[in-house]
Order: C-alpha cells, then structure tokens, then sequence
C-alpha cells in the first residue's frame, strides 16, 4: 500500500538531515515482479507477497511507506519440466543422477548435451511469443510512470526476458525511471544496465542447476547466460529438500540465510532512492 504522508516524511528528514531519493527528488517506487518457469498465478502472487514481506523488515518504515507493490505475470514456458523429461529421456536414471551430470560430478552423455541445446533453442527471448504479456507489463510501467512513480522490476528466471523486451520499447525518457533487479537469469544482458559485466546488477546462484544447463548448451544459436557470480551457501541434500534445481525464487534466492536476499533488497533500495523521478527530465 502506498501511503503518502508529506508532512511526516518532511520531519523525519529534517531529523536525521538526509534524503530518501540520493538525486535529490522525491518520489514513491513501485516494486514489479516478474515470476520465472514454472510458476503459476497463485505461487507468483505468493513470491510478491514474500518479497514485499522482506522488504518490509530490511528498509526503514518511511522507506517502506514510498513504496508499491505489483505483479507482472507471464505465462510459464514449461522450460524446467521440459528439462528434466529431456535429461531423463536421454539417459538419466534419477534426480541425483541428472543433478551430478548439471553440476560437472559425472559424465554426462553427448546425447543428453544435445537433447538440452534441442530443447533451449525455444527458450530465449527471440523465440518467446511474449505479444499478450508483453502487452500487459508495458501497460502496467507506463501506468506506473504516469502517474509519477519509479518502477522498479524484480525478474527472476525467464521473467528477464520480458522486463529485457519492456525495456526496448520505453521512449529514453521512461527509461530514466525504470531499472531491473535481474536474478537467476537465462538471458546474457540486464537491459539498461551498466554492462557487460553488470556488476551489482544481477545474481545468479552457482547452485542453480537451471541456468548452468542453459549454460552447459549454449552455442552460436544460443548466448551464454551470464555468468554465475553468487554463492548461497546450497547444498545438493539441502536444494533437494526445498529446492532441488537450486533456481526458486523465493526458497532459493530470498532464502533467510542466502547472500542474495539482502543484496537483492539493498539494490532495490538503492534504485528507489536514485532513478529519476518521472517527469522531471
């Protein structure tokens, strides 16, 4: 709920003598997730609610109050079961036994390689017939931005890839607004961001098997993600406990004791407090 107290953000500024908004405009944020494979309504309604909750603890309570929340569902693509079936039809005998091949532990057959590059040449974001969701995220920033809020979109997994195409197709001046919070992603760019290393930009767990096999099949036809850079401390017995591909977002990269939780939420007070404010460029 965005609430607009004026005169109580006013005092406590004047108490501490420093400002929200780090370019000196003040302006609400409102905080859009993008869900990944697999996910439907419900859960990716559910992992909002997890991240405003987490949020709510991390940030100051006046920060907080600058804030929005909304959801910008797409349609899961089946990517992760289409995984598992094409693994397991290529020879996989069990989880344990396609987890060893994803994580370099065994050797994993020329067929299996294959059968991952087959099924990821319709995964990536030319491929992906994003015309209807696509539609409704666009709808939902330049609402957002119209009414004089930043947005700032949290994209896990495939989710990127539409935040990414969103990106494209804002004028330069909404652009000055808007930001991604990229994590756990299949696609090799943060779409306005400050590449080609994108530092502080994304993450991407070196336990999530989803994105390594993207990795594992990239070719001429299909870029390499970017590359793994965080360590959230998953063990193989702990992941096939509560997230055995070690990609979830919520029981994987918000994890209590993850290291990407608190800097996911440190990025997306920071953007709140430094993109520009709409209308005023």
């Amino acid at each position: 709920m965005r609430i607009r107290k004026t005169f109580i953000l006013f005092a406590s500024l004047l108490i501490s003598g420093t400002s929200l908004a780090q370019n000196n405009e003040t302006c609400s944020a409102t905080v859009v997730y993008g869900n990944g494979i697999g996910t439907t309504l419900t859960d990716a309604t559910l992992s909002l609610g997890t991240l405003r909750q987490g949020l709510a603890g991390h940030l100051t309570q006046v920060e907080f109050d600058e804030l929005s929340f909304a959801l910008a569902y797409n349609q899961s693509s089946g990517l992760y079961l289409d995984l598992l079936e094409g693994l397991e039809l290529a020879g996989g005998r069990n989880l344990l036994e396609i987890t060893e091949w994803l994580l370099g532990r065994g050797d994993m057959p020329e067929v299996a390689g294959l059968a991952i590059a087959d099924i990821l040449k319709d995964y990536d974001s030319s491929t992906i017939d994003p015309s209807i969701d696509l539609a409704m995220h666009l709808e939902l920033y330049r609402d957002e931005l119209a009414a004089g809020n930043r947005v700032i979109v949290v994209a896990h997994s495939q989710g990127n890839f539409f935040a990414n195409m969103a990106w494209e197709q804002l004028t330069d001046t909404e652009r000055q607004s808007f930001a991604i919070v990229s994590v756990g992603t299949p696609d090799d760019v943060v779409a306005g961001g400050t590449g080609p290393d994108y530092d502080g930009e994304y993450w991407t767990s070196f336990e999530d098997l989803v994105v390594l096999a993207i990795e594992l099949a990239s070719d001429s036809l299909i870029p390499d993600p970017l590359p793994a850079n965080i360590a959230n401390g998953l063990s193989v017995v702990e992941s096939r406990i509560s997230d055995y591909t070690g990609h979830f977002f919520v029981e994987s990269y918000l994890r209590q004791d993850g290291a990407s939780r608190t800097l996911i939420f440190d990025r997306v007070s920071d953007l709140a407090g430094s993109l520009a404010c709409p209308g005023s460029t």
